[in-house]
């Protein structure tokens, strides 16, 4: 184990991987040492602080974090009426997680909850080519609360790279969408290189059948390949910006447990996951650099 500026380094023969248990457990580097190459998007101008609450466009931006309990939004419960205001894109993103073990190629991790009564356990575990990303929340209360969990991978763009959906649902809804010169399709299954000044997210209308997606590197050669259970995350999204959103091109793989991003449009879906009392809930996501 390494310490890197406040990040732990996991690595053997074929990658590298560093984790900021300070920022929520972010993976902030995966590395192909066979072909030396990054595959996460990241930061600009390096990491500034972090305080619970903070609008995600105030922070880096960058490597793969977790959104949850929802993207954010003012929540009313339905039972109650209480309201309360969720923060932008969570609260673990933000969270300080305590260590509970660290070794060569792997780290577990847990925080506590703050919106909801919850334990957030989280191990990082690289497997020859692999980084494996293992979460459990666990309802430490005595009441059913709703928990969306969301991908936030975002990796790196570049010029003739090509992506590849999960199989299944090909319909598109979009949520954002500015600065798109060419027609925008209705249904897609692959994607290349959006236009210069472009930003945009979509999700896939019906729940996919296989838990796979990919983007390969033309310079490198890395194919970098995700994948994750479709029956934990049934739902999946893409963000993409080439200079839209603050000069910035990266793109995001966002699988997810309900449709779409917040408690609130879950709830309008009829997918709006609830973690009951002491139930626990796993979602797994796995990315192998080919």
């Amino acid at each position: 184990m390494e310490d890197i500026t406040g990040g732990i380094r996991l690595e053997n023969h074929e990658i590298s991987v560093v984790v900021y248990p300070e920022r929520g457990g972010k993976i902030g580097s995966v590395f192909s040492k066979r072909k030396q190459a990054e595959v996460l998007y990241q930061p600009r101008d390096g990491y500034g602080p972090l305080t619970a609450g903070m609008r995600f466009s105030d922070a880096d931006a960058s490597g793969f974090d977790d959104v949850f309990p929802s993207m954010g939004e003012t929540w009313t419960d339905p039972a109650s009426g209480r309201k309360m205001e969720l923060p932008d894109h969570g609260e673990i993103w933000t969270a300080r997680m305590a260590v509970d073990a660290a070794g060569r190629d792997s780290v577990h991790m847990h925080t506590e909850g703050r919106c909801f009564p919850y334990l957030y356990e989280k191990e990082i575990r690289i497997l020859e080519n692999r980084v494996r990303e293992r979460i459990t929340v666990t309802n430490r209360g005595t009441e059913a609360f709703p928990g969306m969990w969301v991908c936030h991978c975002l990796m790196r763009m570049e010029e003739g790279m090509r992506l590849r959906f999960p199989e299944g649902s090909e319909r598109l809804d979009y949520i954002r969408c500015c600065e798109w010169p060419e027609k925008i399709p209705e249904t897609i299954r692959e994607w290349e290189m959006p236009p210069a000044g472009a930003m945009m997210k979509f999700y896939f209308r019906e729940p996919v059948r296989a838990g796979e997606c990919s983007v390969v590197y033309p310079r490198s050669g890395v194919e970098a390949v995700m994948r994750f259970r479709p029956e934990q995350l049934p739902y999946f999204g893409l963000w993409m910006t080439n200079g839209g959103y603050r000069g910035e091109a990266n793109f995001a793989f966002e699988p997810a447990n309900g449709y779409y991003d917040t408690l609130g449009k879950a709830a309008e879906s009829g997918t709006l996951p609830m973690i009951g009392a002491g139930e626990k809930r796993e979602y797994e996501v796995e990315i192998e650099l080919k």
